[in-house]
């Protein structure tokens, strides 16, 4: 049986318009890869993550027929995604550089000045 996810959590206000590097460490411990769900008015259930998919919001992972299928999917594309995943954004200082990859060969896809 997949991992239960949460379903229709209270978000962070603004949590899909913030980037990934102006989140609170607090803000990334609670939520940075752990998959949830969100009741779309048909029933179905969007599961999404943040993962680092994108900068700015958390990742559409897809849409499901109900809850134990959303459970299944979050669980399969985060097994996938983590092949290749953002590892997060790191600062010295001066510059906050935003990593990703395969743990094995990370590359710099964005420096923020």
């Amino acid at each position: 049986m997949p991992n239960r996810i949460p379903l229709d959590p209270k978000l962070p206000k603004a949590f899909n318009a913030t980037p990934n590097d102006a989140r609170s460490k607090a803000q990334l411990d609670q939520w940075w890869d752990r998959p949830y769900g969100l009741t779309l008015s048909d029933g179905r259930i969007e599961v999404r993550c943040l993962n680092g998919g994108a900068w700015d919001r958390s990742t559409h992972l897809g849409v499901a027929e109900n809850y134990d299928v959303a459970c299944a999917l979050a669980e399969s594309k985060q097994a996938a995604g983590r092949r290749t995943t953002a590892i997060g954004c790191v600062s010295d200082g001066r510059r906050r550089y935003c990593l990703s990859g395969h743990p094995l060969s990370y590359a710099i896809i964005g420096i923020i000045n």
